[in-house]
């Protein structure tokens, strides 16, 4: 900084930093309003402001307590990691809920409050471990995830995992401890707070009035203050006073020998007694600033629930008749339709069949493509131009990009460094970075700017080359990528350039280009042996010659300090200025000269640009992008239209980049999906000690699927990774809410209950905490559905397939798993 020169200024040009910062500010903030949200919901139900912070104390002691354990495995707060905070706090009081809702059933029942807290916890602890155990064992299968699946999964599983876990002990041990709780007196011999103890001394013993008690507590309390110093010198300083007095008061050997020690002895009193008074004086401050905090938190608390109380009671109280109506009408019907149960089966199964038929016609991609009010443009030119020449085209589309409203500034670059590899940008290469104005905002319009552009760039180029391209996260610069592999460069070109007039008019396919470009002229020199021969010469002299002539040699070098410096001794330039003094140059010294041009061929042809190798065969490749389709259909229409083309038998075409990546992301998620369907299945399989009743639980995953294809197909949302994953969280989420009522189901069962009693009862009793932890989650991801901020778009997807899977296979659990009960869930016990 210090070395630029004052009129150097420094910009930004492109800050991925930026979207990275908005992206975790909006996971924080779906984080913040999705725990509102659930425990809005909460008090709904409970109505009672105690019992709803005790729940809501789980949500930040889970979130906290997962932090220590992303500390030890080095994971970072990024967008994943803070996701699956996100996705997880509806999830963090699920159990909670469930506790707490039987520990209130059992004090409506009659039972006191710790024998409440005890029957209730004891009759859902089995099916509260074993539902967490079926939404944690869906992480699992993530080691076998391949590509770029699994490295966003890791992050987010491991938080999910470390959370849940921590809601489990919470739910577990904290929750009934802190209900079991009564509010009991406080005892004591004396007030420790010193404006209580005045206030009640003065009403107690004086006799005062309540305003005069009020009045006359400074003068009690600097009366403790006198009072307490006394007392501290008493308890410090007067035994060794006395004893310093009795020495000079009756003089002996004795005394002679402890006055020197009660001397010494005087100075560390005197600092015990300071330090006393110290210390008291701040233990006084300390603990009445903590009780005067404590006190207005606690009036807040008193305040604020009288005034949801007041508020709200009309509204609670028609919720309560409202619910209670609900819950009796549900038993009726539950008890109705188990009379029809495989009625209702048959017609789900046909809904899932035809569910099925759209999911096949559902878009495929990669990842939902995101929008950072960042965007690329490059243009080339013709091989060989010169720098100035590019420059000058450059600049023309540098004006029809800053005559766009949206835009806020455009970068040019030119070129490249000579120091610089890996880069195919030359002297004819131009690259423009377009940032917009407020991105938050235009983010959204990023889609229109662009197309605005393209049609006004194009209009204007004539022969320049134009592609777009987007800032990638996680995924690769073209959305599609062809390669051609042959062996034959002029076959390469000429196939890939049929190539890429046939992709150019799929629709949805922008920006189609080929690896290959037009090669810098190259000076081919074909030497004719047999006139070389006859002269006497070798092809490697008539090379060596040039070479001295064009390139020169170095003679010696020059000593300047501690640097070398080559002396190089070659031609005068003056006679090399094109390829007819080339021609007439000597090949040989004496006096009797040989051009060039009589014993070789000299001629200028286009060298290749690039040679390109993939498995030890050449290739080229043809890139471009998708915009209005999703990268599926794209990609079979693709296929379609190179299968036209009529190469060799030597040449052939395959798709890579995001398609390769999507087919490898898509065949490991399919298998991990059974894979965690079936570690759901053991799970629950150990719990009910039965192979029967587990499959029907896991009956709620395609009752789930059938809400998730619908949304999908509804909202126009096509199949990515994001919605794999959220599938994955699916199978171990939508299956709790069917263990909680087949396990009270077989408790009532246990006790005696018909079956058919015993699922009326379960649904009725299970009802509210079932709609409970479904509606929290449901709320606790809805800021993250509709949110539009930096990173929206890649999380969108998986809220919305949790959304409408967990939402769709509640509401059919509380009939369809009854009914599948009804039908195979045994005879009654005789």
């Amino acid at each position: 900084m210090d070395r630029l020169p004052p009129y150097a200024r420094l910009s930004m040009i492109s800050d991925q930093s930026r979207f990275i910062r908005g992206a975790i500010k909006e996971v924080q903030d779906a984080i913040i309003q999705g725990g509102i949200l659930a425990l809005l919901v909460l008090y709904l139900f409970l109505q009672e402001m105690r019992s709803t912070l005790i729940i809501g104390v789980s949500i930040p002691i889970s979130v906290i307590t997962a932090f220590v354990p992303m500390f030890f495995q080095n994971i970072s707060l990024n967008i994943m990691s803070l996701g699956g905070l996100a996705l997880g706090v509806g999830m963090l009081v699920d159990n909670s809920i469930v506790v707490l809702e039987s520990i209130f059933r059992c004090r409506e029942e009659g039972d006191e409050l710790v024998a409440a807290a005890d029957r209730g916890t004891r009759e859902v602890y089995g099916a509260v471990i074993s539902s967490t155990l079926t939404t944690i064992c869906v992480f699992l299968p993530v080691a076998f995830v391949e590509g770029i699946a699994g490295q966003l999964f890791g992050n987010l599983a491991m938080t999910v995992t470390f959370s849940l876990s921590a809601s489990l002990l919470t739910a577990l041990y904290l929750i009934p401890l802190v209900v079991s709780r009564t509010a009991g007196e406080l005892q004591a011999d004396r007030y420790v707070i010193w404006p209580l103890r005045a206030y009640r001394e003065g009403r107690d013993e004086k006799g005062y009035g309540v305003i005069k008690a009020l009045v006359m507590i400074p003068f009690l309390g600097l009366g403790y203050g006198v009072g307490f110093v006394r007392q501290s010198g008493t308890d410090f300083l007067a035994p060794t006073w006395s004893s310093l007095a009795d020495a000079f008061r009756k003089p002996s050997w004795r005394s002679l020998i402890q006055v020197p020690y009660y001397v010494l002895l005087l100075p560390i009193v005197l600092a015990l007694f300071l330090c006393r008074i110290i210390l008291g004086i701040a233990s006084t401050v300390l603990v009445s600033a903590l009780f005067l905090v404590l006190s207005v938190f606690y009036g807040i608390f008193q305040v604020v629930r009288l005034l949801f109380n007041a508020v709200f009671y009309l509204p609670l109280r028609a919720f309560s008749v409202t619910f209670e109506a609900f819950r009796r009408g549900y038993g009726v019907m539950l008890r109705g339709s188990l009379r029809l149960s495989f009625l209702f089966l048959l017609l789900v199964l046909l809904i899932t069949v035809h569910a099925g038929y759209l999911a096949v016609q559902l878009g495929r991609e990669l990842m939902p493509p995101m929008r950072q009010g960042e965007f690329g443009l490059r243009m080339e030119i013709q091989a060989g131009a010169q720098l100035e020449e590019t420059e000058v085209r450059a600049r023309r589309f540098e004006e029809i990009i800053r005559q766009v409203p949206e835009v806020d500034s455009v970068t040019v670059e030119i070129g490249e460094e000579e120091q610089s590899s890996g880069n195919d940008r030359g002297e004819n290469v131009a690259e423009f970075t377009v940032l917009l104005r407020d991105p938050e905002e235009t983010a959204l319009q990023q889609d229109a700017v662009i197309e605005t552009l393209r049609r006004r760039i194009l209009d204007a180029a004539r022969d320049e080359i134009i592609t777009f391209s987007m800032p990638t996260l996680f995924s690769f610069r073209s959305a599609i990528e062809t390669q051609i592999v042959g062996d034959m460069l002029p076959d390469l070109r000429r196939f890939g350039q049929e190539a890429v007039a046939e992709i150019a008019t799929i629709p949805g396919v922008k920006d189609a280009e080929l690896s290959v470009k037009p090669g810098y002229p190259e000076l081919i020199i074909e030497m004719d042996r047999n006139l070389l021969a006859e002269r006497g010469l070798s092809p490697g002299q008539v090379a060596q010659r040039l070479r001295s002539e064009i390139q020169g040699e170095v003679a010696t070098r020059f000593s300047r300090g501690a640097d070398k410096i080559d002396i190089r001794v070659r031609a005068d330039q003056g006679i090399l200025r094109g390829v007819d003094d080339l021609r007439s140059l000597s090949v040989v010294d004496g006096p009797t000269p040989i051009p060039l041009g009589d014993v070789a061929e000299v001629r200028i042809e286009e060298g290749p640009s690039e040679i390109r190798r993939v498995g030890q065969r050449r290739t080229v490749l043809v890139s471009a992008n998708v915009e209005g389709r999703d990268l599926g259909a794209a990609s079979a229409d693709i296929d379609k239209a190179l299968s036209k083309l009529e190469m060799p038998a030597d040449m052939y075409y395959l798709q890579s980049g995001q398609r390769r990546e999507l087919d490898t992301a898509f065949k490991s998620l399919r298998f991990v999906l059974l894979l965690a369907a079936f570690l759901v299945y053991v799970v629950m399989a150990c719990q009910f000690e039965s192979l029967v009743q587990p499959a029907l639980v896991m009956f709620t995953a395609p009752l789930a699927f059938i809400g998730v294809i619908y949304t999908l197909w509804l909202t126009e949302t096509s199949l990515s990774v994001m919605v794999f994953l959220g599938g994955i969280i699916l199978i171990g989420i939508v299956v709790n809410n069917a263990i909680v009522l087949v396990d009270y189901t077989n408790q009532l069962r246990a006790r005696g209950m018909t079956k058919t009693d015993a699922i009326v009862e379960a649904g009725k009793v299970r009802l509210r905490p079932i709609l409970m932890t479904t509606i929290t989650t449901v709320l606790g991801l809805i800021p993250m559905v509709v949110a539009s901020g930096e990173g929206a778009e890649m999380r969108r997807p998986m809220a919305l397939t949790l959304i409408a899977g967990l939402s769709v296979a509640t509401l059919l659990t509380l009939f369809i798993i009854p009914m599948a009960y009804s039908l195979f869930g045994g005879k009654d016990r005789s």
